[in-house]
């Protein structure tokens, strides 16, 4: 595909926001002093300054490749798309840049399209780390087998770049947690944890796997929890991490209260508030979903479960509420949604 193409294809639907909070931890995916500065200050949960230091690399005279990270982590997603347009055509062989506009592509929900940007550059340069990282990870997403293909080279030392290979070690327990192998999640993070001391880089997700270990292992509180808010008490993901092992366990409203703490540190996750509005449906709070829904909407519009929710409660005028309470023989109680013309059917079974 053409880059013309490719910034069409993200243009649509993008909006502009002002504030740091767009961009995951790249473990040295990108190397640019100046935007590594910035970085830092969000990373330890500096936000402000951190949203003013990426503000001064769009005002400066910087390379295009360093004005398209500070678009992203502003979340100006249709500026910073541009930016690595302009980068590509100046540098078609910077292939570090390439790979990371296939991360912008697949952070915006374009897994397609961050594959063909991958596979692009794995025909020219087929070690390259974090583009097979980068395939991986979308793999993963549609729980396909072949993510192993990239996977096994990063962790089995075949290839040369610490930040590509923590990033598959810390897929590989993500994966693991999901799958209730917890042996191989503690050895994963272990080598995970090596490389991160080694290079000082953020331990804010090892941080969040380990509390999410811990929920599912029933313990009550997490010191992981506790360290990931001294190193940075705006980072939500260490309580929405675990929330979402609440979620697959059915825990709901307890998985509600960690989204929300999740959104009271960082206001801005658009995959928590989406998370927590598809929640509250299943609780059956109808206007609190709806004003996390639409917020995740703000935020995050290529989200295909936050458009494709919102269309669902759009539609529930055409539902009927089956409130079956317990009589007083006990039992359930039973709250549905059903659709018009199929309640009257279906409710004797609920």
């Amino acid at each position: 595909m053409t880059d013309l193409a490719r910034i069409a294809i993200l243009v649509v639907g993008l909006v502009s926001a002002g504030t740091a909070y767009a961009r995951d931890i790249h473990y040295g995916a990108v190397t640019d002093p100046a935007i590594l500065q910035c970085d830092q200050l969000y990373w330890r949960g500096s936000n402000a300054d951190a949203s003013l230091c990426y503000a001064n690399l769009l005002r400066d005279e910087t390379p295009a490749p360093v004005k398209a990270e500070a678009s992203w982590a502003l979340n100006n997603l249709k500026q910073a798309n541009e930016w690595f347009r302009v980068a590509m055509a100046a540098a078609p062989d910077d292939y570090a840049t390439k790979v990371r506009w296939g991360d912008l592509f697949a952070a915006s929900h374009q897994n397609s399209e961050a594959m063909n940007i991958y596979r692009e550059v794995l025909e020219q340069d087929p070690t390259n780390p974090f583009a097979m990282l980068g395939a991986a990870r979308v793999l993963v997403g549609s729980f396909e087998d072949a993510a192993n293909a990239y996977i096994e080279p990063l962790v089995n030392g075949q290839t040369f770049d610490d930040g590509a290979t923590l990033g598959a070690w810390l897929l590989i327990a993500r994966v693991s947690l999901e799958s209730g192998n917890y042996d191989e999640v503690e050895a994963a993070l272990e080598e995970a944890d090596k490389l991160i001391r080694e290079h000082d880089w953020p331990p804010l997700e090892v941080y969040a796997m380990r509390a999410s270990l811990d929920l599912l292992n029933n313990a009550d509180r997490s010191e992981w929890t506790e360290l990931s808010l001294a190193y940075n008490p705006h980072w939500g993901q260490i309580h929405a991490l675990p929330a979402h092992f609440y979620v697959i366990t059915r825990r709901y409203r307890d998985a509600i209260d960690l989204y929300q703490k999740a959104i009271d540190i960082e206001p801005g996750l658009a995959a928590a508030h989406e998370d927590i509005g598809i929640n509250l449906l299943r609780d059956n709070q109808m206007t609190r979903a709806r004003d996390h829904l639409e917020r995740a909407y703000e935020l995050d519009p290529f989200s295909p479960r936050a458009v494709n929710t919102l269309r669902l409660m759009d539609s529930y005028s055409n539902f009927r509420l089956v409130d079956d309470m317990p009589g007083e023989d006990g039992g359930v109680p039973v709250i549905l949604r059903l659709h018009a013309d199929e309640a009257e059917a279906i409710a004797p079974y609920a």
